[in-house]
C-alpha cells in the first residue's frame, strides 16, 4: 500500500532530523553552533519556501497550507546538519583559527541576501530556485573571502550534503514513487534528472553546504555581544 503524498514532507523532516539526532549526540564540540544555524534556518525557511513553492515544486503539507511546520523543520534540521557534517568526518573540534566572524556583518549579509532573492523573485518570476542559488554562492563565497582558511571546508562539506541527497533521494522516492514527476515542476526548470534527482535540488545541495560549513565556524567565533554595534 503506496503512503499518500501529504506525509511525504514530513518524511522529509523527519530523516534529516535522524541525522540531526545523531550528530547532536555524537559531536558535543559543534551543539552550540548546529543550535544556532538550526534556529536561524529553521524561521528563514518558510520564507523561502514561499517562493520555491512559486515556480519550482508544490509538496504537500501535512495540514494542505502552502506553507507548512514542515518548512520549518526542514530548515532546522538542515541548518545543524550542514553545521556538524565537517567535524562529524574531519575534526574533533571545530576550526576556530583565523580571525573571529563579526556578527554585524553576518546579520548585514543575510538581510542582503534575503533582499536580493525576494526582488529576484518579481524580477524573474520564473527563476526563482536559480535566484536563490545564486544568493547562496554569494553569501558562501563571502565568508571564504573572510575566511579563506575555511575554503576546504565549505567544498568538503557541499559534496557531504550532495552524498546526504542522493541517498535521502534513493529511499525518498522508493517510499514515494513518482512523487518527483508529481511536485517538481520539471518543465519550468532544467528537467534534467541525476539518479531520478533533479539537477537544481543537487546543487542547492552543494551550495547550503558551502554556505553552513564556513558559516558554522564562523558563528563558533561570532562576537554576538557586539551584533548592535556597528562602529
Amino acid at each position: 500500500m503506496l503512503i499518500p503524498y501529504q506525509f511525504a514532507y514530513l518524511f522529509w523532516a523527519l530523516f534529516f532530523g535522524a541525522f540531526w539526532l545523531l550528530f547532536y549526540a555524537l559531536k558535543p564540540s559543534v551543539r552550540r553552533e548546529m543550535l544556532i544555524l538550526s534556529v536561524i534556518m529553521g524561521i528563514l525557511g518558510p520564507f523561502a519556501e514561499f517562493f520555491a513553492t512559486h515556480n519550482y515544486y508544490h509538496p504537500y503539507t501535512l495540514f494542505g497550507t502552502r506553507i507548512g511546520i514542515e518548512d520549518f523543520l526542514i530548515g532546522f534540521f538542515y541548518g545543524g546538519v550542514g553545521a556538524a557534517l565537517y567535524e562529524m568526518f574531519y575534526f574533533r573540534q571545530p576550526n576556530y583559527s583565523s580571525r573571529p566572524g563579526y556578527a554585524p556583518g553576518a546579520v548585514f549579509a543575510l538581510i542582503l541576501a534575503f533582499t536580493a532573492m525576494y526582488a529576484g523573485a518579481f524580477v524573474f518570476p520564473e527563476m526563482t530556485i536559480y535566484g536563490l542559488l545564486v544568493v547562496m554562492f554569494l553569501i558562501g563565497t563571502s565568508i571564504i573571502v573572510y575566511r579563506p582558511n575555511l575554503v576546504k571546508h565549505a567544498f568538503v562539506t557541499g559534496g557531504l550534503m550532495v552524498v546526504l541527497t542522493f541517498v535521502f533521494f534513493q529511499i525518498f522516492t522508493t517510499v514515494f514513487p513518482g512523487i518527483v514527476q508529481a511536485w517538481w515542476e520539471l518543465d519550468k526548470i532544467s528537467g534534467v534528472l541525476i539518479s531520478g534527482i533533479p539537477l537544481e535540488e543537487i546543487l542547492f545541495a552543494f551550495l547550503w553546504g558551502y554556505v553552513l560549513g564556513p558559516a558554522s565556524e564562523t558563528v563558533a567565533t561570532m562576537q554576538w555581544k557586539d551584533v548592535f554595534k556597528f562602529s
